[in-house]
């Protein structure tokens, strides 16, 4: 038989016996109303009423807890019931009795006959629960298995969840025969349900196998699942054959335990693995996992386990609480089928933030639905957390739908909505082109008119010193603002709105003590700025003082440039700084390509030589020669490696200023007869980038200068923080030159290039040198450089 046979043959069993169960639980449950009057035995011969499924009407006369049912279609209760009929401690009415006899509480004898049309006798939850979700699920979860089926069917994790599917649909179709005592709807109830956290548990191994993970241990899972299925097995018959152990309420208590049991074992791994998985790229994983748990059982923990016992309330919420599980089979099939994982945090933070908003209103809804009703009859405890907890969620999900629709339909249903979203998008994409102060005003005053047409707006330049404001206001309404502005403001900041009597002070940059502003008037009706608005105009000031910023430090940068270029010499530090930059920019492309290019190839060749050595018989001469060759190869590489790391110091970065200083100086001491110290005291300040490299270069300098002239036997470093600047010292023992000669001494490019790069920094320092009295450097540097530095490194650093 070949294996495609095999697997149709296999296919036709499984849906000739789902459709054989199908028929069957629509048979035992659909055609014969379900039982829902339970009964219990006093003696011999009396069967009191123990519980009436509430708001239910099928007989036409009414049965309350307590009556005595005499006669069940005309048979005394004594012989129509057997010991084997007895459920939990109970006796339950079948639903196929069309005529009762009661003796009610006061002696009155009374006859209830099934109404005709007894479906609509029942709870009107229950009915469409029963009646009308119970097949579409089962036609919903037989559609997703046979889409798994048609396209995921080689992957083992779709076919655990196609198992799973048809498990779960036909749990949801078999809760009538439940209702009913049917002892294969209670197989399906008591067996199939309780095996459905296991073989999630059984699904998440397989998945998890992609991302090298394990939920479970497979020998752990195996024992869980025999021992669910053998409690489940025992449960069952106890209920229906043999009835080992015949104690009220016990089986329905059990089968609760067992369901809880697997959900409480799911949930305790999911945490588990979340908190043994948050630093690495699993935890979304495991928090969706965690959450669709949530989802799916704690309404039947909940509703099924606790409240019963909390508010003795009887099991009436088994099919109200098992919709719940449906979110499990839409997420395990959204995983399966997706390459992408959605943002759970995202979902998450919005649905906490929501369910929040939905509490105080939930509450005041049942606390109304209760006072009005408890004029009529009593509502017990259970129903109110039941239909809190509805009403709750049900405002949470009108909330988050409210949410995605009002995104997805607001700029097509209310376009005369104030939409300050879109005007910031439209305003951030017109400001890519912006190269003029004229230009983003243009753009930043068509927005205004068109977001805020009932107000008008002028631009000022405000010198709060001068006490002046220009140009000169066009209309009355700008003048009364410019004298306004001078009278009320005091202060002003960059990016911040200030409230006037007649309107709103937009800051939007300050150029040499004058702030450009925008004034904006009251809106012509009369009616305040709402929190959109102001939400709107704080955001676009935001954005507009950036570029007015980055304009105006142009500006400064060009007139600089310009100053420096007058006076023939450039000997601003900013301009120095950048030089530099550009200069140890191009330090390291040149070390990058010494170390990708020309470093490669000669460890190849290096590896070719000492392989041809070794593969190839050669005379003893032509042996050292070759060796020599080897050996001035190994040298050359070492020499790139140490001109690369020379070129692009990688320490800087990764380890700190000192520590950098530290390796140089282990580096020196190979190739120099001079010892050196290094004496660096803890900086508590985060040094720039600029800083760092800055010292380490000195101090290369230093070193090569000792190393040339100074003759000396000793250097000391020393490297510490005072306040907010960094103090550097550097002394030796050498043999020190004429401080005045070397000022005017070209040959002197080291020094030179040292004061130069101290001046970038806006620091200072001081040699103090004689001929045979060594040589003593001081240098100050700020931590912080002045304004001008920070938008001179702004606007020209290259990282």
């Amino acid at each position: 038989m070949s294996k495609r046979i095999e697997n149709n043959l296999k296919l036709y069993v499984v849906v000739i016996g789902l459709l054989f169960i199908v028929l069957y639980l629509t048979f035992a449950s659909y055609f014969a109303p379900p039982r829902t009057i339970t009964l219990e035995r006093i003696d011999d011969q009396q069967y009191v009423v123990h519980y009436v499924l509430a708001d239910t009407a099928i007989y036409d006369a009414p049965i309350e807890k307590g009556d005595q049912i005499v006669k069940m279609d005309g048979i005394p209760a004594h012989e129509y019931y057997s010991e084997d009929d007895r459920i939990d401690g109970y006796y339950v009415v079948p639903g196929a009795v069309q005529e009762l006899t009661i003796l009610k509480q006061g002696n009155q004898v009374q006859t209830a006959l099934l109404k005709d049309d007894w479906r609509g006798g029942l709870p009107q939850d229950l009915f469409i629960v029963l009646f009308i979700l119970s097949p579409i699920f089962l036609i919903l979860f037989t559609y997703m298995a046979y889409y798994l089926w048609k396209n995921k069917r080689d992957q083992p994790d779709a076919r655990i969840l196609i198992a799973c599917f048809l498990i779960i649909g036909i749990s949801f179709y078999g809760n009538v025969a439940s209702y009913n005592k049917d002892i294969v709807g209670g197989a399906i109830i008591m067996i199939a349900l309780p095996a459905i956290p296991y073989i999630f548990m059984h699904f998440m191994n397989v998945f998890l196998e992609k991302f090298d993970l394990s939920f479970i241990s497979k020998k752990l899972l195996a024992s869980l699942f025999v021992i669910d299925v053998i409690v489940s097995i025992f449960i069952w018959s106890n209920r229906y054959l043999f009835k080992f152990i015949d104690i009220k309420g016990m089986n329905p208590l059990l089968i609760k335990v067992t369901i809880a049991v697997g959900y409480g074992i799911c949930l305790f791994r999911l945490i588990q693995l979340f908190l043994r998985h948050r630093q690495d790229n699993s935890p979304p994983l495991f928090k969706i996992f965690l959450v669709v748990h949530i989802v799916a059982f704690t309404p039947f923990i909940v509703l099924n386990v606790i409240m019963p016992y909390f508010f003795n309330g009887e099991d009436t919420n088994v099919p109200f609480s098992t919709l719940f599980l449906f979110s499990l089979p839409i997420c395990y099939m959204y995983l399966v089928s997706s390459k992408q994982l959605f943002d759970i945090d995202f979902i998450v933070t919005r649905f906490r933030r929501f369910l929040v908003v939905a509490f105080l209103p939930a509450v005041i809804i049942v606390s109304v639905i209760a006072a009005v009703v408890d004029f009529g009859f009593v509502l017990d405890t259970g129903k109110l957390v039941k239909l809190f907890l509805v009403m709750l969620l049900s405002i949470t999900l009108l909330l988050y739908g409210n949410e995605i629709l009002s995104n997805q339909f607001r700029s097509r249903l209310f376009s005369n909505v104030f939409n300050g979203q879109d005007s910031l998008e439209r305003f951030s994409r017109q400001l890519s082109g912006v190269m003029k102060h004229a230009e983003l005003e243009h753009i930043l005053g068509q927005e205004l008119t068109e977001m805020l047409p009932l107000c008008s707006y002028q631009f000022f330049d405000v010198d709060l010193a001068a006490k002046q404001v220009s140009p000169l206001p066009n209309t009355v309404m700008a003048r009364h603002a410019s004298k306004s502005i001078l009278k009320e403001v005091s202060e002003l900041r960059i990016a911040e709105l200030v409230r006037l009597s007649d309107g709103i002070l937009l800051v939007l940059g300050c150029f040499k003590h004058t702030y450009r502003v925008l004034w904006l008037s009251n809106k012509s009706n009369h009616t305040q700025f709402n929190p959109d608005e102001w939400k709107w105009l704080q955001t676009i000031t935001r954005y507009a003082s950036l570029v007015y910023e980055n304009l105006y430090s142009v500006e400064r940068m060009v007139e600089d440039l310009q100053d420096q270029l007058n006076n023939r010499k450039l000997t601003s530090p900013w301009m120095s700084r950048l030089l530099f930059c550009l200069s140890e920019n191009e330090r390291q492309k040149l070390a990058s390509d010494l170390h990708d290019a020309a470093l490669q190839d000669q460890i190849i060749w290096y590896r070719k030589l000492e392989t041809s050595m070794m593969d190839y018989p050669m005379s003893p001469k032509l042996q050292r020669e070759l060796l020599e060759i080897k050996e001035g190869l190994l040298d050359v590489i070492h020499q790139i490696r140490e001109t690369c790391q020379e070129l692009r110091p990688q320490l800087l970065k990764e380890m700190g200023l000192a520590e950098s200083l530290r390796h140089l100086i282990e580096h020196e001491l190979l190739r120099v007869n001079f010892s050196i110290e290094l004496l660096a005291f803890p900086v508590n300040a985060t040094l720039s980038n600029e800083l760092m490299t800055g010292v380490y270069r000195i101090v290369q300098e230093l070193l090569r200068n000792t190393d040339k002239h100074s003759r000396a036997d000793c250097a000391i470093i020393e490297l510490r923080q005072s306040e907010d600047y960094i103090l550097f010292r550097y002394t030796d023992n050498g043999i020190g030159m004429d401080e005045i000669a070397w000022k005017h001494n070209r040959m002197h490019m080291g020094l030179s290039s040292i004061h130069e790069r101290v001046r970038s920094l806006e620091g200072e320092i001081k040699i103090i040198t004689s001929i045979g009295g060594g040589f003593d450097v001081h240098i100050r540097l700020p931590i912080k450089l002045s304004e001008q530095g920070q938008y001179a490194s702004y606007i020209y650093m290259v990282e």
